[in-house]
């Protein structure tokens, strides 16, 4: 009996440390399912909630053309206009800071959306 106490005394502080440190990195990870995007921000912050939106300064009839200094490969498919490339440039910042299971979630999500066709598989711009 007064073993185990002495035990208890002993282990009490690497104990309760344990558990805090464990309890810590739970609250510290990110939780995949709930990350929530938004096409319309200007930044993706670490947590993921985003900024304020941005200014659509993407127009849709506005053609895309590739930075300067850039050199392409040839037969590369390109983006229609700046609004798809947009959401191209933002949709694989956003999947490297969330990681790839972030991209199944996306496209299941957005399978019949308008906006982002341009994601699907079947797209000319993924074809090649």
């Amino acid at each position: 009996m007064e073993e185990e106490m002495c035990d208890e005394e002993r282990y009490r502080d690497l104990n309760s440390s344990v558990e805090q440190k464990i309890e810590e990195e739970k609250q510290s990870r990110p939780k995949k399912a709930e990350t929530a995007f938004d096409y319309g921000t200007s930044t993706v912050s670490g947590d993921g909630d985003g900024g304020p939106a941005a200014e659509d300064s993407y127009s849709e009839t506005e053609p895309f053309e590739p930075p300067a200094g850039i050199k392409l490969p040839m037969g590369l498919a390109l983006p229609e206009n700046q609004k798809q490339n947009h959401i191209i440039e933002r949709t694989a910042l956003f999947v490297v800071t969330k990681g790839p299971q972030m991209d199944i979630v996306m496209k299941a999500k957005q399978r019949n959306s308008t906006e982002q066709v341009c994601l699907l598989s079947s797209h000319q711009v993924l074809k090649t």
